[in-house]
């Protein structure tokens, strides 16, 4: 899933969406918002480039190891396809906003309960109508917001998926609480059954992204295990930038880690 269109509308209480109009950025955005304080109170520009990554990564996949891969970009990039899958994939990959953000508060809405799990998630197709105010009572009871928290994220269907990777910033932050570690993005998943979670620390640009998650791909379904083909992939990127701008800022290389099982 990829290039969500987080200005979509949902037409009924199905969860269905109708594409509105975009105009197209130009400029190499963050995945995410920079200010934790205030990551729902503004609204999401599309991400361009995540398309691209989701045309590179599905052939990819396809090429090296001919699988069947369901794409899902635009309007169709909806929280309900994500949490409602009937088989768990091998490899689900999500490229869009990611945020992580406490004691938020979406605009004309009510403060978010006091559970970990809902300081952090990932903007899919209509978030935006909801940070707007635009999505009430009458919108249909089983109409999605178009953000998928943690915590919902921790009730899909990934036992037996192999790799997760969550492309957007900030994917593995997350409330600290005492004894029990972070809760976040990179915890729902496992606790949803994912082996393998590859996650942000800090607001990751979206042309450079793809660039990197592309090699990543390769180098892993060559043979290598997934924490080398990680490694490779951002040294790669670091080296080519020393050559070129004679400094390279971790920003462009060094956003993502992976949790879990290394191979």
């Amino acid at each position: 899933m990829a290039d969500p269109d987080f200005d979509s509308e949902p037409t009924s209480d199905t969860g269905k969406y109708l594409a509105m109009d975009m105009s197209p950025v130009d400029s190499d955005l963050a995945r995410g918002p920079s200010d934790r304080s205030d990551c729902l109170n503004n609204l999401y520009q599309r991400l361009p480039a995540t398309r691209k990554e989701q045309t590179a990564v599905a052939a990819v996949l396809r090429g090296e190891l001919g699988l069947r891969v369901d794409e899902y970009s635009g309007s169709d990039a909806m929280e309900s396809v994500a949490k409602f899958i009937d088989m768990a994939p091998r490899i689900l990959h999500l490229a869009t906003h990611g945020y992580f953000c406490q004691n938020a508060q979406f605009s004309g809405e009510t403060e978010l309960e006091e559970n970990p799990l809902l300081y952090s998630g990932l903007i899919m197709s209509g978030g935006n109508r909801l940070i707007a105010g635009e999505l009430g009572s009458g919108a249909g009871a089983n109409v999605e917001d178009g953000i998928l928290t943690s915590l919902e994220a921790s009730g899909l269907n990934l036992f037996g998926t192999e790799l997760v990777v969550l492309s957007a910033c900030q994917t593995g932050l997350g409330q600290i609480e005492n004894s029990e570690g972070v809760y976040g993005l990179c915890r729902a998943f496992q606790l949803a059954g994912a082996r393998s979670v590859i996650m942000s620390m800090f607001s990751v640009p979206d042309k450079s992204t793809v660039t990197l998650m592309e090699r990543f791909y390769r180098d892993w379904l060559s043979g290598n295990s997934k924490a080398s083909a990680l490694r490779q992939a951002s040294l790669s990127i670091l080296q080519e930038r020393r050559e070129t701008h004679g400094a390279a800022h971790p920003l462009f290389w060094g956003g993502f880690i992976l949790v879990g099982d290394p191979y």
